[in-house]
């Protein structure tokens, strides 16, 4: 199970920095609406691999939704939390964003399975 949410993960990156590649370099639109919208579109896809593939969930979509956002929007504030505490005692800011992003593939996992996908 946690294969397949890392290789969602791997996918959802692609179809997010795919999308702000064509939204800005193609199109020419701005990079934070191609960023915001990139960003959106990769979570939704991650939520839908998520649901059918990884967790195999059948529960009601909208209560998933909600649940998943949360989930995703907490684990980002505690990941620029301790990007900003591991800077602050002299860590390299790539080895904190490194430590983040650990944190938050581990944190969102659990998340999605203890309470977002539980049955």
């Amino acid at each position: 199970m946690f294969k397949s949410f890392i290789v969602v993960g791997i996918l959802s990156t692609i179809v997010n920095y795919g999308l702000v590649l064509i939204l800005h370099n193609i199109i020419g639109l701005n990079i934070y609406f191609s960023s915001f919208s990139g960003y959106l579109t990769g979570l939704l896809f991650g939520f839908i691999l998520n649901k059918f593939w990884t967790f195999q969930s059948s529960r009601h979509f909208s209560n998933e939704i909600i649940k998943y956002l949360f989930v995703y929007l907490f684990n980002f504030i505690i990941n620029l939390l301790i990007i900003y505490s591991l800077i602050a005692i002299d860590f390299a800011d790539e080895l904190a964003a490194l430590i983040g992003i650990f944190y938050t593939t581990i944190a969102n996992f659990f998340g999605l399975k203890k309470w977002v996908f539980s049955n």
